[in-house]
């Protein structure tokens, strides 16, 4: 075999290790980014599972009309908060018209349908917690 010859075999022995050695070095690379990948996506997940609990270090809660039939008094409370008694009071244009009070545990909701006259006027819905919270609102007739 001449010198040409020669070194173009050598050469090509050297190109394939060359070849072998960055192979393994891009399957350690993909290997490394997909394990970062998983692992922050893990991660990420478990936040947002959490952030979506409405009762994990949370402390709130909410008043609302159930539905949105303007001649309805029907309201909801839902409680996320340590508060368990609630009162309410409905009235009319500064006229009490019903007043009751309602016992929700924590991560519970509860709806109240108050029989008040569909008289044209404000109804409004007045809610107060035993932790002194307030919450109020109101509807057009």
């Amino acid at each position: 075999m001449n010198e040409t010859a020669k070194s173009t075999v050598k050469s090509g022995g050297t190109i394939l290790v060359t070849l072998k050695r960055r192979a393994s070095g891009e399957r350690a690379s993909v290997f490394a980014v997909l394990a970062s990948f998983t692992i922050a996506a893990g991660i990420l997940f478990y936040h947002v599972d959490r952030g979506l609990d409405p009762d994990l270090d949370k402390n709130w809660w909410a008043l609302s009309f159930e539905t949105r039939d303007p001649n309805s008094s029907d309201f909801t409370v839902e409680n996320h908060s340590s508060a368990t008694r609630f009162t309410y009071t409905v009235s009319r244009d500064g006229s009490t018209l019903r007043t009751g009070e309602l016992s929700i545990g924590k991560g519970m909701r509860k709806t109240v349908s108050p029989t008040v006259p569909t008289d044209p006027g404000r109804t409004t819905v007045s809610v107060s917690a035993d932790d002194g919270s307030k919450k109020e609102i109101y509807r057009e007739r």
